[in-house]
């Protein structure tokens, strides 16, 4: 009896120091070091990056269902070196070349992205994306960029679109920066042509404030959330909000170009817009230093 309760202990010894994995896992692996997928979702809020917070892991996308398309690398023991992303279209052009730093040990998990609609409207069919550590290739990934279907049959998006039409000039964003807004004729009605500023570059020196605008048509009573991410793609801040009015509703976060820089420091800002906590649109803008 005795060496039945040693053997029973022993076993569980052993069953408790065997590495647990997620269950995020591939055909029982755990995630690879270089992938693509639609986003990451803090799903528990608690701001640490675990392999079941992937959403949509894959290597073909569509711009009718998918929005949002991700590049994540993992690198390691690699501090203070340059890791590099090019994405490369059919063709073989070059169609970004993104870099970025290296800032933790041991492990530093790096996310680029990109939206579905604007690498279709580019070009559709195999992509390749390239992962490379201070110039050196790490990794190579293809991914097929799906042309939109059609259909005879209008779907809720298609009768979003329209209404998005309907009520707003086609060549018009919905989504984008400026420095301010201002009631010029004071009738209290916010007007296009009263957004100071609109540009996708601010600098410390010269801007004072910069205001993200959004427009969003018929969606009384929906969740709007909008999401800040610091150059170090990091979410420096969110912003939840019931919209309250209809036909259009019009959203304008507004902060000191100091304080971002500040906070977050200088390079590449990215906006993200949600819809009930789907992903709608993103902007970059860039906040800069002035150079003497």
């Amino acid at each position: 009896m005795k060496y039945l309760s040693y053997m029973f202990v022993v076993i569980v010894v052993i069953f408790s120091m065997t590495p647990k994995y997620t269950n995020a896992q591939v055909s029982d692996e755990v995630l690879p070091d270089f992938f693509i997928c639609n986003q990451w979702v803090d799903k528990n809020n608690d701001s640490l990056i675990d392999d079941d917070e992937y959403i949509g892991i894959k290597n073909s996308f569509n711009p009718d269902t998918d929005s949002l398309i991700t590049f994540v690398s993992y690198f390691y023991d690699s501090k203070g070196k340059e890791i590099r992303l090019k994405l490369y279209k059919p063709d073989g052009s070059v169609y970004r070349d993104k870099t970025a730093e290296v800032e933790y040990e041991p492990t530093h998990v790096h996310r680029w992205w990109f939206t579905a609609k604007n690498l279709a409207a580019e070009t559709t069919g195999i992509w390749t994306a390239k992962w490379y550590l201070d110039d050196l290739l790490q990794e190579t990934k293809t991914f097929t960029i799906n042309k939109p279907t059609t259909t005879n049959d209008l779907s809720d998006d298609d009768w979003d679109w329209f209404d998005d039409w309907w009520y707003d000039d086609e060549e018009e964003k919905d989504f984008f920066a400026c420095n301010k807004w201002i009631d010029k004729d004071k009738d209290g009605v916010t007007e296009r042509s009263e957004f100071i500023g609109m540009k996708n570059s601010f600098n410390v020196e010269t801007d004072t404030l910069i205001t993200f605008i959004s427009y969003w048509n018929n969606k009384k009573d929906s969740v709007m959330k909008i999401e800040i991410v610091n150059p170090k793609y990091q979410v420096w801040q969110k912003n939840v909000v019931k919209i309250k009015t209809t036909p259009t509703y019009i959203h304008q976060s507004q902060f000191k170009v100091k304080t971002l820089a500040s906070k977050g420091g200088y390079g590449t800002w990215t906006i993200k817009w949600y819809l009930n906590d789907k992903f709608v649109d993103l902007i970059t803008v860039d906040i800069k230093e002035k150079k003497y």
